[in-house]
């Protein structure tokens, strides 16, 4: 599989990427599929019972002994901690936030809004003829960018299993943009009033794998579409007492490198085996491992922070010096730099403690983990 970068004058290659150095610095193969699938596999694997609908975090409150919830429909929730993993516009942190800034303990940079670089509209389509886009048929993936020119769009997508394909189109925003923050706080997309003008004014956009966005969008049924803002920002406050943030909710990352969604499962990774260790659910104990997982995590966020903000420039950037950094990274940077980059980020995957481990495989040295004197102290216990 390989991941190519076109320009959109003549649509001249000007990068490709062969996703198998990937698989050769980390040991595993490059795997792609789409969100809903990806969402519908791991909801088959949670029980139902452990599962409410219609619920909205509204307000919580904590004490020594446990925290509490209470949602919108006035329902309330008692229990020894909340995760936060309800996305860049959290409930649950806005609840914590809230009360950490009347007491005078949240920081004044947590204080401020989420920063929205790109405005983005995206989908998954039905399935295709193969006969109409060339290769969507094959079992490597079609992964393939577009930078426009003399406009501030960046449109990309990749071919998944069924034939089908997930794409996306990204509009820069040239400015702070605090205008767009309250669309995206009071709705997920941009308001169904915008999505007939801002698809029509994309609808000519080529793709190299054959015909248009509008085409692709044509192909895509209403309820698979989404407008959203694209936004980043870094919280330093990501627990206090009984209440703990992962993923969005304590660092949104631009998709551009993907890093976004990696974050979340690692936060989630980590913060599980600190809970694992824990030898009883007194606050001291909650408090401990909730150190320990802000410990670990914080400082690798903040590096795909940056990273993904590099990656967002350099295929979604539209200034001179976006365009130079394409130039640079694209045509000078030797081979071996990128290997070098791309085994840095790659080394860095924990796993789940207390389960048997995944073999390290690649040729890139994997980052220490800290085992689990507990999992040892039952497996050996099973043994005897």
């Amino acid at each position: 599989m390989v991941s190519r970068v076109y320009r959109e004058s003549d649509m001249t290659e000007i990068s490709a990427t062969p996703l198998e150095k990937f698989e050769k610095i980390c040991g595993y193969n490059t795997l792609l599929m789409s969100r809903p699938d990806l969402h519908a596999l791991l909801l088959s694997h949670v029980p139902s019972e452990k599962i409410l609908m219609g619920k909205k975090v509204v307000s919580l409150e904590q004490d020594a002994d446990r925290v509490t919830i209470q949602c919108g429909d006035n329902s309330t929730y008692h229990g020894d901690l909340v995760i936060g993993s309800d996305g860049a516009y959290s409930a649950v942190r806005s609840s914590l936030y809230k009360q950490l800034a009347k007491d005078g303990l949240l920081p004044v940079e947590d204080m401020e809004q989420l920063k929205v670089c790109h405005m983005s509209i995206l989908g998954t389509t039905t399935a295709l003829d193969p006969k109409m886009y060339k290769n969507i048929d094959h079992v490597e993936s079609q992964c393939d960018a577009v930078i426009g020119d003399n406009k501030p769009h960046t449109w990309r997508y990749f071919s998944v299993p069924g034939d089908r394909i997930c794409w996306r189109v990204d509009m820069q925003v040239q400015h702070n943009s605090s205008d767009y923050s309250g669309k995206a706080i009071s709705s997920v997309d941009w308001g169904t009033e915008l999505s007939d003008t801002v698809s029509e004014n994309w609808r000519s956009f080529k793709v190299p794998l054959g015909g248009t966005i509008g085409d692709l969008i044509n192909s895509t049924p209403d309820n698979a579409v989404s407008k959203v803002a694209l936004e980043e920002k870094l919280y330093k406050t990501w627990h206090h007492g009984r209440v703990v943030l992962i993923g969005d909710a304590a660092h949104k990352m631009l998709p551009n490198s993907g890093r976004g969604a990696v974050n979340a499962m690692l936060d989630a990774v980590v913060l599980a085996n600190t809970l694992y260790e824990m030898p009883d659910t007194k606050l001291e104990s909650i408090t401990s491992a909730l150190a320990e997982y802000y410990e670990e995590r914080y400082d690798h966020a903040v590096a795909d922070l940056v990273s993904s903000q590099h990656m967002a420039r350099l295929l979604a950037g539209q200034t001179w010096l976006d365009r130079l950094a394409r130039m640079v990274i694209f045509n000078l940077l030797p081979d071996f730099v990128q290997t070098k980059i791309y085994g840095k980020s790659l080394g860095y995957r924990p796993q789940l403690s207390f389960l048997p481990q995944v073999p390290s495989r690649g040729s890139e040295p994997v980052l220490p983990q800290k085992p689990s004197a507990k999992y040892e102290r039952q497996q050996q216990a099973a043994a005897l």
